[in-house]
């Protein structure tokens, strides 16, 4: 089965943030690179979504891939790979999902 690549509208934002901080700390080149690492990823996941960990510890069907100094946190739809966000990976994973 061919799996497609959706990604959440916080995810989004992640990405967006990621690339505005490599941008500011080490440049456009690096921005560039870095923002392809991750698509790479997303990619080479949905050929391997099982490939990540299953984070149970954050919710049932939670999977986990660490890029670069990144955790993409995604689920495995019938179809698709869900990106649910990209936190870095100093980050406390369980606020970032629930930060009441």
């Amino acid at each position: 089965m061919t799996f497609t690549i959706k990604i959440t509208p916080r995810a989004q934002q992640d990405l967006k943030n990621i690339g505005r901080y490599t941008l500011q700390k080490w440049g456009k080149k690096k921005r560039d690179s870095y923002l392809r690492d991750l698509d790479r990823c997303f990619r080479w996941l949905v050929g391997n979504p099982k490939i990540g960990k299953h984070r149970i510890d954050i919710e049932e069907g939670y999977y986990c891939y660490l890029q670069g100094s990144h955790l993409i946190f995604y689920t495995i739809g019938e179809s698709c790979i869900h990106i649910i966000g990209i936190p870095h990976q100093a980050m406390d994973v369980l606020n970032y999902f629930d930060p009441d």
